[in-house]
């Protein structure tokens, strides 16, 4: 991705990034679900931000042995720097895009995020658990 060469991050750095900016902070393991991180990998990508202080972990208020994962102010920079030099790249790809053309693009993005979570859920449950759990 040409935003993530331009600004030094790794794809999974980037989406960490984008879905901490959505949120008002989440556990390791619900962000990792919601990247389609392996947790078995994700420690060592949110390590690597964390150093750059571009993310920071608070202890979770309800649960102490919980932390949250929440952008710095360095990060939220980062972010708001990468959407205008996305928003300048790429606007005239999408100025004239007719809407229901842009409604079948956000429905393919959709229906590839589904996917993608349904193949992590068998990656982690194996199959027939994941059937048996109805998260198929």
């Amino acid at each position: 991705m040409p935003a993530c060469r331009e600004f030094g991050l790794t794809y999974q750095q980037f989406t960490i990034l984008a879905e901490l900016s959505r949120s008002d902070g989440l556990s390791a393991g619900e962000l990792s679900d919601r990247v389609c991180i392996l947790r078995s990998n994700f420690a060592a990508v949110a390590r690597k931000l964390e150093d750059g202080n571009l993310i920071c972990q608070e202890k979770n208020p309800q649960d102490r042995r919980y932390s949250i994962l929440r952008l710095t102010e360095e990060g939220e920079d980062l972010v708001q720097r990468m959407i205008h030099w996305m928003e300048e790249r790429y606007a005239d790809a999408f100025r004239d895009l007719p809407e229901d053309l842009f409604d079948a693009l956000i429905r393919g993005t959709d229906a590839v995020e589904e996917i993608s979570q349904r193949i992590e859920t068998i990656n982690q449950l194996g199959q027939n658990e994941a059937e048996e759990a109805c998260l198929l």
